[in-house]
């Protein structure tokens, strides 16, 4: 079972149950629709570019 802390965000995977008040069941966000992911605009890359 993976489990995520809730102040530093570490996730680990036992074989056990953790029951410490910083300690959450861990579960990875859903995945989306293939194709669907957000790209980045053409705008966006410009601000990535150093000035010389």
């Amino acid at each position: 079972m993976k489990y995520q802390n809730k102040k530093t965000g570490t996730v680990i995977e036992v074989n056990s149950e953790i029951s410490g008040g910083d300690w959450q069941e861990f579960k990875p966000a859903k995945k989306t629709a293939k194709g669907k992911q957000e790209k980045k605009s053409e705008d966006d890359t410009a601000d990535e570019v150093e000035d010389e």
